[in-house]
């Protein structure tokens, strides 16, 4: 996360935070490092702050140092300020995780090699639908929103941005959509899709000068991939994403 003298940023994987993370370090480029508690009124500080690994159940990068950390993770000098993250479509996210393709690494399994290589004997050599299937095959954690169970992208959202830590980290678990909705309130959410606007919207709160805003709106994009044939398996299963995730898609209609 960043952390700033006006505001703190979380790093939601796979929702432009690179993109966010490299423009906030040009802007405060010209400012001295120092520790977010030190800042004064005539010098705008900013941390790179990096948390436990806590999005991962198990494994080498449980526990790790992170710059992804949780909403409740937040240090607590930094809690009062306002909260702002990025948000993206299920669907395109878990299609930009899957070209990124670090869910291969060894130290990235969802379980034991030889456990996933049963369900799925060509692993790592998996198709987008085989992607999901792993995905909502070995779950870090479950969602049960009243007798529903929520897909692991909605799961990994709601885990990431609760306002407090689950008191059950295996099983999250609420009575109504609404209780969800209430549960991650408190964070401006940037839309992925138009990230330069909102993000300029969002800074030109703070104080950022009017050429500072300008080169936000007009930043060229980051991280962005090259250009590859359309996988012809990627919309067969959007249906399936969309059922799968219906969570998401009432905590944020605008992405019906």
């Amino acid at each position: 996360m960043i952390i700033t003298d006006s505001f703190v940023y979380l790093n939601f994987p796979k929702t432009g935070s690179s993109f966010v993370r490299k423009v906030l370090r040009e802007l405060h480029r010209k400012q001295a490092p120092v520790p977010f508690w030190q800042f004064w009124k005539s010098q705008r500080a900013m941390e790179e702050f990096e948390a436990p690994n806590l999005r991962i159940a198990a494994g080498p990068r449980r526990g790790a140092p992170t710059p992804h950390g949780c909403r409740w993770q937040i240090p607590e000098a930094a809690s009062g300020l306002p909260v702002v993250s990025g948000v993206r479509d299920p669907f395109e996210r878990a299609w930009s995780a899957y070209r990124y393709a670090d869910w291969k690494k060894p130290e990235a399994l969802l379980a034991p090699e030889s456990e996933i290589r049963e369900a799925f004997p060509n692993f790592p050599e998996l198709g987008f639908p085989e992607f999901l299937a792993y995905q909502n095959a070995f779950p870090p954690r479950r969602l049960q929103v009243g007798d529903r169970d929520c897909g692991s992208m909605t799961t990994a959202f709601v885990y990431f941005f609760l306002d407090e830590p689950p008191e059950d980290q295996e099983h999250l678990s609420f009575d109504t959509v609404d209780e969800v909705r209430d549960s991650i309130n408190g964070v401006d959410y940037l839309p992925c899709e138009e990230l330069n606007g909102a993000l300029t919207e969002f800074l030109s709160r703070f104080g950022y000068s009017g050429e500072e805003l300008d080169h936000v709106l007009h930043r060229d994009p980051v991280n962005v991939a090259g250009k590859k044939e359309i996988d012809p398996e990627r919309e067969e299963v959007r249906a399936q994403v969309t059922e799968s995730e219906w969570l998401f898609y009432e905590l944020f209609p605008r992405y019906q």
